[in-house]
């Protein structure tokens, strides 16, 4: 059964979202401190996936029930979430060792690990799921507790989106959990529509960014920065500022990544060719000792990507997770976040938060 809540808002408030933490309680911690949360006058909604992704024990689940112990914080369901409370009540052994093929360290392992339990053999899953069960009762009720949206005057907060109607209650609850690129859909809603689960940087609005994407035409908001998800996720926090019917949007974020300083000025002349991970199709040109060149067959388009980025599918063609032609044009001074160190270059995001790689020999770490 579908848990809609509705919330009233005053006619002056500020409203903080955050989506998809996976299991990362500090940089949660550290995005609501960049917010200025105040859990004594602004709202919190947390729309969905709290948990896997990450391996924090549970830290991240707990954190954010401690939060939603103020009346004003709400936490929504996920699909994420869900994997939890099923493997512990619902799942048989089969059904459980088919999830461990792609989520081998889930939350159930990790809590069943909290408890001293490493044999989840099929003797002793039934045994696992019934400690697990007693020794976090209050978690797993939690969960089992979520609403799947929240319903305000001028907003709906739900984790993956909405059916094109205007009787959005009616959307299956599958749909709410698991709706795929909402930000393609129309929204019948005549509100604004807050959505995570599908990260930003997978839209060609998100201009090469993990930041969050606000379409005003359509009045959709996807939050979701790729946290755990993108080797450059991070965390990101949409803040509403309400005053009457003027609303204002601002939005904050928080990664883990180190720093670095650009120790040069280098111009690489290369502007970004967005590279559809889903819908586009792409074959191989050339490749040299750094980059392979990559023609994307659906239009016509051909650029290059670090080979470190370049991955193939079954069939051999490229696998585009990365836009294409995004070697970094950098000027001595600027201040990056170094997400990954390869031989040679390193996987960035800038100053304005753009997906680059840049030559290693170009960075100082601070």
């Amino acid at each position: 059964m579908k848990k809609i809540i509705n919330v009233d808002l005053p006619q002056r408030c500020r409203i903080i979202a955050i989506s998809d933490i996976h299991q990362s309680k500090d940089l949660l911690l550290k995005l609501l401190d960049k917010c200025g949360y105040d859990p004594d006058s602004d709202y919190l909604f947390i729309v969905g996936d709290v948990l896997e992704r990450g391996d924090d024990k549970l830290k991240s689940l707990k954190a954010v029930m401690k939060l939603c112990e103020n009346e004003r914080a709400c936490c929504l369901m996920g699909n994420n979430d869900t994997l939890f409370y099923h493997i512990t009540y619902k799942y048989t052994y089969e059904h459980f060792l088919e999830r461990m093929k792609n989520r081998p360290d889930n939350a159930f392992v990790q809590a069943a690990r909290m408890i001293g339990i490493t044999d989840l053999s099929e003797e002793n899953f039934e045994n696992a799921k019934k400690a697990v069960k007693e020794n976090f009762k209050a978690e797993l009720d939690f969960l089992e507790g979520l609403p799947i949206a929240v319903n305000t005057e001028d907003f709906i907060f739900v984790h993956a989106g909405l059916d094109e109607r205007a009787d959005w209650q009616e959307t299956d609850k599958t749909d709410m959990l698991c709706k795929w690129r909402y930000l393609d859909c129309e929204n019948l809603t005549g509100k604004w529509v807050i959505v995570g689960h599908f990260p930003t940087y997978n839209f060609e609005a998100s201009k090469n960014t993990p930041m969050p994407i606000i379409d005003k035409a359509k009045k959709i908001i996807d939050i979701d920065g790729g946290k755990s998800i993108k080797e450059f996720g991070q965390l990101n926090a949409l803040i509403i500022n309400k005053d009457g019917n003027n609303i204002d949007f601002e939005t904050r974020f928080a990664d883990d990544f180190q720093s670095a300083v650009v120790t040069e000025d280098f111009l690489s002349g290369e502007k970004y060719i967005f590279a559809h991970p889903y819908y586009y199709s792409y074959s191989f040109v050339d490749k040299n000792d750094d980059f392979t060149t990559i023609h994307i067959d659906t239009t016509g388009e051909t650029g290059r990507l670090l080979n470190d980025l370049v991955y193939k599918k079954d069939d051999g063609s490229p696998q585009c997770w990365y836009n294409l032609n995004i070697l970094a044009s950098v000027k001595r001074g600027d201040v990056v976040s170094v997400c990954k160190e390869y031989q040679k270059y390193s996987l960035i995001l800038d100053k304005n938060r753009e997906v680059k790689v840049i030559e290693n020999k170009y960075l100082k770490y601070i």
